[in-house]
């Protein structure tokens, strides 16, 4: 479930009391001191992974923070993993990624008890893992800047790379090998793309696809729900705005602009889980910039910023939402006093994850302080 991020400018510190909801949400710091920086996946069991400036990692509650590249992957032509990121993580705990071995791009999947396997071939970028280990995803740009896709169908099988119009593959669905793509979209052209399905290079797009209208898929479910956003044309030389919707197979495209606040002027969903609850994000009309989780079944917004605990989330801005799990736990990454580091958002109750014992030490150092501000904000009697 691993996506195109963009950062999301949120500002944690000093919120006033959100209303009354059924889910609040907490803010675990998972970084480790900071070492951990951006948390791109979550599977069922709350495992996560990602990366920072120093290599790929793991994260769960059983480990703690473990380096993907601690020694050199199996099948590899030799040498150290250089820059290695983690992309997805299934329910397994089999990670995919990508990693550098001096001179190319080259995909990888791990496990805790057999670390690093090189996909056997350079110049791959892998996007997706399902619960069968297999792996898609696009072969780095060739010089003339086109690109294949790839699949593996887990274990130690060769990629299997095709030539594609496709500009990304976002991840399998039930039956088979049809994968869900991204097209250039031939009409419109650069930069408009055309979301839907994809088998050995020949797409067809979701059904009931606005006219004149781009779409990109973002993530998708194994029973073929599909989310990501539209490309509304804003006019002549201007880049298309981003509407975010979702696509099932009952209800064709479903469009959030008008279930999203009216203030709204821009929004895109980045991933989506199985009980049908999306996350994303947007702008609003002054500028600023929003998370939002979104519920399927009954077309319901909810802005992430009116939930969050204040005093777990003391000290963060700049949040950006990458991932969440079938329990509604939610990881990305943002700032904690400057500094970038990975982060959970679990939803109040039993399901919510222990913290490291670096967020104990904070909540006890802060939790006075901040306590107060959120008794003070919380208005009270008249």
């Amino acid at each position: 479930m691993r996506k195109p991020i963009v950062l999301l400018s949120l500002l944690l510190v000093g919120l006033s009391a959100a209303p009354a909801h059924a889910i609040d949400y907490r803010l675990f710091d998972i970084s480790s001191a900071g070492r951990f920086e951006e948390a791109t996946a979550i599977n069922n069991l709350g495992q996560v992974t990602g990366g920072s400036a120093a290599g790929g990692f793991f994260y769960s509650r059983d480990t703690g923070l473990l380096r993907l590249d601690d020694r050199p992957p199996a099948g590899s032509p030799g040498g150290a993993a250089l820059q290695s990121w983690g992309v997805d993580i299934n329910d397994s705990g089999e990670v995919v990624g990508r990693w550098h071995d001096g001179a190319s791009t080259r995909g990888f999947t791990y496990t805790l008890s057999g670390g690093m396997r090189d996909l056997g071939r350079a110049n791959l970028e892998p996007t997706y893992i399902d619960h069968r280990g297999w792996v898609s995803g696009m072969t780095t740009p060739a010089a003339d800047g086109s690109r294949d896709a790839f699949f593996t169908t887990g274990g130690d099988s060769a990629p299997y790379v095709y030539a594609t119009s496709a500009v990304s593959v976002v991840g399998f669905v039930d039956f088979g090998a049809l994968v869900i793509t991204n097209f250039r979209h031939q009409e419109l052209g650069d930069p408009y793309t055309i979301a839907g399905w994809g088998l050995d290079g020949i797409g067809t797009g979701l059904a009931g696809l606005p006219d004149n209208t781009g779409s990109y898929a973002t993530d998708n479910t194994a029973d073929n729900i599909v989310v990501g956003y539209l490309q509304v044309p804003a006019g002549e030389g201007v880049p298309p705005a981003r509407r975010a919707f979702a696509f099932t197979s009952a209800d064709g495209i479903i469009d959030f602009g008008p279930t999203l606040p009216a203030a709204a002027a821009m929004s895109f969903a980045t991933a989506i889980n199985n009980v049908g609850q999306v996350i994303g994000g947007g702008q609003w009309a002054d500028g600023s910039a929003f998370n939002f989780l979104y519920d399927l079944p009954t077309r319901s917004f909810l802005d992430l910023a009116t939930v969050l605990d204040p005093l777990t989330s003391a000290g963060w801005t700049s949040l950006a939402i990458n991932d969440l799990n079938d329990l509604g736990q939610i990881v990305g990454t943002g700032l904690f006093n400057g500094q970038q580091r990975a982060f959970m958002l679990a939803p109040s109750g039993p399901m919510a994850p222990v913290p490291e014992p670096a967020m104990w030490l904070m909540l006890a150092l802060g939790g006075m302080g901040v306590a107060g501000a959120a008794r003070r904000h919380s208005g009270g009697p008249a």
